[in-house]
């Protein structure tokens, strides 16, 4: 098994940015934000999983050949490579790199222990951080793929989300859980029913994805019947305030995909085509 590649400045400044939104995404009652990475010529994947349904799962996917160069990856498992990681370790040694030309990435074996090593270049010292990791058997990562979720009804462009953060901070207080209501005319609709008021935030003039929804499958009927209406989900106040954490400077958009009372999905384009990273957000059920 043997992995290392070279990260460019702009790549290491993306690669931070996907580490510290995880890190914002992971359980503050723990000391630890596990997750795991999977290597291949192709990708770096990261997932953070847990084990509840009622907890966020995210998701990055960037492109191995945009981030880094000089790179190698082979294993005896067709060159894929899966291991656990604290991502706020990685974070923090990304962070210490922030202001190098370079930062070398590689995985190393001392003593029986594995590690994933980083090697700083200045310019007149390097640094190495070795952060300990679990290999993983392709077979373990496997369960820590992306869900399996409905088609979207609707997709359109999230408004700026420390806008959008704001407004929900604002609403989690009042009450535990939020509608979230989109539409074809490019609207966003956050509201809380609070017996007996309702409050509710509407943004508008967004831009709808019809290039991201497939009906080609739909009856005509049903495909008209959608087009007249909008889709929403209710998911949980605070659940929802932690996922919008993730907007960083490597962010380009964030699509909200939604399938009514089935599916809230963050999707998030990041610049110069390094990747995405995607959040899935609980539905709960309707009478919640």
């Amino acid at each position: 098994m043997r992995f290392r590649g070279t990260l460019a400045k702009d790549a290491l400044a993306v690669l931070l940015d996907v580490a510290q939104s995880f890190a914002r995404l992971g359980s503050q009652s723990s000391g630890k934000t596990n997750c795991v990475f999977t290597l291949t010529p192709e990708t770096l994947s990261i997932a953070l999983k847990s084990g509840g349904a009622e907890e966020l799962q995210s998701f990055a996917r960037l492109q191995t050949a945009r981030l880094f160069h000089d790179v190698v990856v082979q294993s005896r498992a067709e060159n894929h490579i899966g291991f656990l990681c604290d991502v706020r370790h990685f974070q923090q040694a990304l962070t210490s790199g922030k202001d190098a030309s370079a930062v070398m990435l590689r995985l190393l074996k001392r003593d029986g222990n594995n590690f994933l090593c980083l090697r700083t270049r200045a310019v007149d010292i390097d640094i190495v951080q070795s952060i300990p990791i679990e290999v993983m058997a392709m077979s373990t990562v496997e369960h820590y793929r992306e869900p399996s979720v409905p088609a979207p009804q609707i997709a359109i462009e999230m408004p700026p989300l420390r806008a959008l953060r704001s407004i929900v901070d604002r609403l989690k207080v009042m009450h535990k859980t939020m509608t979230v209501e989109a539409s074809k005319t490019g609207t966003l609709i956050l509201r809380i029913d609070t017996h007996p008021l309702t409050l509710q935030t509407l943004f508008a003039h967004l831009r709808y994805r019809d290039d991201l929804i497939d009906e080609d499958e739909e009856e005509e009927e049903e495909e008209r019947r959608r087009q007249q209406r909008s889709s929403s989900v209710t998911v949980d106040s605070k659940v929802l305030s932690k996922a919008i954490l993730v907007d960083g400077q490597s962010t380009d958009s964030v699509l909200c995909c939604i399938t009514e009372n089935r599916a809230m999905v963050l999707h998030s384009i990041l610049v110069d085509s390094f990747g995405s990273f995607t959040c899935y957000i609980p539905v709960l059920t309707p009478d919640i």
